[in-house]
């Protein structure tokens, strides 16, 4: 299985890749069938990516498994601390559900129970499918809405927020917009997932002409310039919420030849995670530099 700690990348790979066969094979969306009847949608607060873009998301390999495996393991802290049924709001969860459908496999129905959420209509009817496909339909409940607007209800305790709607340095994705509203509805000591999302401006030196490789946060010669931004359940909170680095003093020593990127680093959950070029949610960005 691809989150094993003992199976290679291409296990993983060819793992994720039947997995999909067996999604379109039950009745759910086909990432490679671009003809999707619906498109991008702009919010207020960002892009909703649509259905058959989210869809190719379960092949960022890196990504699916640390956001699974980090799901997984704040599930089973939150039954311990609560001892008693928890609730998983999957904001966004796109066409499979995919987060919460495996974790969904490794606990009883009497242990958690999922609220699956997204603003297209394709996609919800695409997860339920699926859901159904695989009996496990008394375990979800399924809502199409806007994220950005989405009340939970009070008849139940929310005790896990996860939302992946994001791109490299927070850009375009609603992942900022969608942690602020949904993050003050988490009951207490409620868990976000990711735990920690920040952004940093570095400098890559000229003579550094080497890539970092996948999972170092910054390279020897690099240097953080500063932090642009850093999305917690913390921060997130209306009473502590701070305005974005207006502005960043370069060193004296800095080369017009210099190159500035933004850097992304996630905490899924605990010691999962993401770092530099891990996945494409975490890969370099030079816009607006």
């Amino acid at each position: 299985m691809f989150i094993s700690d003992d199976s290679s990348w291409i296990i993983r790979k060819q793992a994720l890749e039947q997995l999909h066969a067996f999604f379109v094979a039950a009745g759910a969306l086909d990432a490679h069938n671009t003809s999707t009847n619906e498109s991008d949608k702009a919010l207020v607060a960002g892009k909703a990516i649509a259905p058959s873009w989210a869809a190719m998301c379960l092949f960022d390999i890196a990504r699916t498994r640390q956001f699974v495996l980090g799901l997984k393991a704040a599930i089973a802290d939150m039954i311990e601390m609560r001892q008693r049924r928890i609730y998983v709001l999957d904001a966004g969860c796109g066409p499979y559900g995919l987060l919460s459908m495996i974790a969904a496999l490794y606990f009883e129905k009497e242990e958690v129970h999922f609220t699956l959420l997204d603003i297209f209509e394709e996609n919800i009817r695409s997860v339920s499918t699926l859901i159904k496909a695989i009996s496990l339909e008394d375990r979800f409940d399924f809502i199409c809405e806007d994220a950005l607007v989405y009340q939970w209800p009070n008849l139940r305790p929310l005790d896990i927020v996860v939302t992946e709607t994001m791109n490299a340095a927070l850009s375009k994705e609603p992942q900022v917009g969608i942690t602020l509203q949904l993050a003050a509805q988490l009951s207490q000591k409620g868990i976000l997932i990711p735990e920690k999302i920040e952004v940093d401006l570095i400098r890559q030196p000229a003579n550094d002409s080497s890539n970092c490789p996948a999972g170092e946060r910054i390279s020897k010669s690099s240097h953080c310039l500063g932090n642009i931004v850093t999305l917690t359940k913390t921060s997130s909170l209306p009473e502590f919420r701070q305005p974005l680095l207006k502005s960043i003093e370069l060193p004296s020593a800095f080369s017009i030849n210099d190159q500035l990127e933004m850097q992304t680093n996630i905490q899924v959950y605990k010691q999962y995670g993401l770092g530099k070029n891990e996945s494409a949610i975490t890969l370099p960005s030079y816009n607006n530099l």
